[in-house]
């Protein structure tokens, strides 16, 4: 049981005694120095509840607490705020038992799927699906040290009438030898193309339904042959940008999969009375004014269906699989798409807990980029960028690094610096791309953190040329005589906190934030604390903070899908 868990034990059983009312503790940092490590509203919350004054409360409750080893002081501040301050010896116990890396115990391990990526089948990943990437892929990292089994899921958009429209477009314009030569951008061509051309021609998009219409309801050989064919080459490009990024899947269930499921799918629409024929012969879901929610559309007249069928789909699906949750890293645009397959389902009967990560878009000073128009910047031309930005800051700051070095490092100062701008923002807004911020290696940036666990591993190697690794585990190591220790070690010991919080409100950027304030807490403590060249025991206490740091500082960046360098 970490320090958090005593501490909310504790304050209950004081609440219970004072007041004779069971509630569960939230315990928050205090905004302000000075004000405790930790601090709880309990006494304000309560004091509706009783009908009486929340400092008197307050002042039961820390009346009431048991004896402990963990409290060094209590106090009543603002309107009823109860502000704790952590005893030196408790904290001193936790760090030797602490380890960024071990995954913490849940008090409900959950089954969770996470869909994220989902790009669409014949088009390159352009930088406005790079969030998504990124997020998933660290909600997954975040839930899994929570304790939590997480499946992760790449829903490819490999079906629907775009397919249709595709097939049109390589049998009226397409060239074998061109398409073989490189068949991502030209398929992207054609693609464009057909939806130029068909500006001029209504026709084509009546043939491109049609088409698809013959892959999904008669099966049609040829068509189908091509379409593996088209999956297949855009998989291939797919995961050279996914192993990049350091992103993994354990599923690549597209919507293709769920095409077997349909007709089940529909036909519980139909005989449980959600579902209706609407005016022009296709099934809708009405959801009532009550709702606020517009009608949607599960099958075309034509007998054709849409993306929110295969969603439908995949929510029965993954509940007869026996999961408890399911997160859905999609951009903010898919609200009301979501909110009406959610309402669905559980007009179906499903009960299961479905949620939208939305996200922002990734703007450039020029504007939001435009998939029609043709003016998208593919990931690979954002990542070559990056690199080459890192390359040249590396000559700049560290020119002693050369060769296969230099390029290996300049890859993961690109890729952390390009993560670290994403994800240390919050992924509900929008966000500016910003070169000169992203790879600033003293403000708040992947580079910056990197470099502080780097030093911290620098200082670690140091202190073993002269005398055994230190070693932290035995009684009595950890004396804290400088403040700037104990206030390091308490902000190491709050990491376990900020993963379950990141993890619970599914938002990286409070893993983020604590990393960047880690970092300086420790430059702080190393401007005032000597280490390498610091008598005992004080040696051995700040390699052992310097340790832990270093360790912390990884396993966070790790967890933000970001790899720490062995040297910069």
């Amino acid at each position: 049981m970490n320090i958090t868990h005593q501490l909310q034990a504790l304050l209950e059983q004081a609440v219970q005694t004072a007041t004779g009312q069971s509630e569960l503790i939230v315990l928050e940092n205090p905004r302000h120095e000075g004000f405790g490590d930790y601090a709880t509203p309990i006494a304000m919350q309560l004091a509706k509840k009783l009908g009486q004054n929340p400092r008197e409360i307050a002042q039961q409750i820390m009346e009431n607490i048991p004896d402990n080893t963990i409290i060094e002081k209590a106090e009543i501040a603002g309107p009823g705020f109860l502000n704790i301050t952590l005893a030196p010896e408790i904290v001193s116990e936790s760090l030797r038992e602490f380890a960024a890396e071990k995954p913490l115990v849940p008090v409900r391990k959950k089954r969770i799927e996470v869909e994220f990526a989902s790009p669409n089948v014949a088009k390159p990943l352009h930088f406005g699906h790079f969030r998504g990437l990124i997020l998933g892929e660290s909600l997954a990292r975040l839930l899994r040290h929570s304790g939590h089994e997480v499946l992760t899921d790449n829903f490819v958009g490999d079906w629907g009438t775009q397919f249709g429209k595709l097939i049109v477009a390589i049998r009226k314009w397409g060239d074998k030898k061109t398409i073989d030569h490189n068949p991502i951008e030209e398929l992207v061509r054609l693609y464009r193309k057909f939806h130029q051309e068909a500006e001029h021609d209504a026709e084509l998009e009546k043939q491109g339904a049609e088409e698809f219409r013959k892959m999904e309801v008669e099966h049609d050989a040829e068509n189908l042959e091509l379409w593996k064919w088209i999956v297949g080459e855009s998989l291939k490009d797919f995961f050279v940008v996914t192993d990049r990024l350091d992103a993994h899947f354990d599923e690549m269930r597209g919507e293709s999969f769920y095409e077997k499921m349909l007709p089940t799918v529909l036909e519980k629409l139909r005989t449980s009375g959600i579902g209706s024929t609407g005016e022009a012969g296709a099934l809708v879901v009405e959801f009532g004014d009550e709702s606020k929610l517009p009608t949607m559309i599960f099958q075309k007249s034509d007998g054709a269906t849409l993306y929110q069928t295969r969603d439908l789909a995949k929510i029965i699906f993954y509940d007869s699989e026996g999961f408890d949750e399911m997160i859905y890293v999609v951009g903010n645009e898919q609200n009301l798409h979501f909110r009406q397959v959610f309402e669905t389902a559980r007009r179906l009967g499903y009960q299961g807990a479905w949620t939208h990560a939305g996200h922002g878009l990734v703007r450039l000073p020029e504007g939001k980029m435009s998939a029609r128009a043709g003016t998208v910047i593919s990931l690979s031309e954002v990542f070559d960028e990056a690199y080459k930005r890192a390359f040249a800051s590396l000559i700049e700051h560290n020119s002693e690094i050369i060769g296969k070095e230099r390029e290996d490092l300049a890859e993961i100062l690109a890729i952390g610096a390009l993560k670290f701008n994403d994800l240390g923002q919050n992924r509900k807004t929008d966000i500016l791309f910003d070169w000169e911020a992203m790879l600033d290696f003293n403000g708040y940036s992947g580079p910056f953190i990197q470099y502080s666990a780097v030093r911290c591993a620098s200082i670690l190697r140091k202190a073993t040329d002269h005398c055994p690794p230190v070693k932290g585990e035995s009684k009595g190591v950890l004396s804290f005589e400088h403040e700037a220790e104990l206030s390091l070690a308490k902000k190491i010991l709050r990491f376990s906190d900020v993963v379950l919080e990141a993890a619970e409100r599914l938002e990286p950027h409070v893993l983020a934030e604590y990393l960047f304030q880690l970092a300086g807490e420790y430059n702080s403590f190393y401007a005032k604390c000597p280490v390498l060249k610091a008598d005992e025991p004080e040696r051995t206490t700040r390699l052992f903070l310097t340790q832990k740091t270093a360790e912390t500082l990884t396993h966070g960046l790790y967890l933000l899908g970001i790899k720490t360098p062995k040297q910069m």
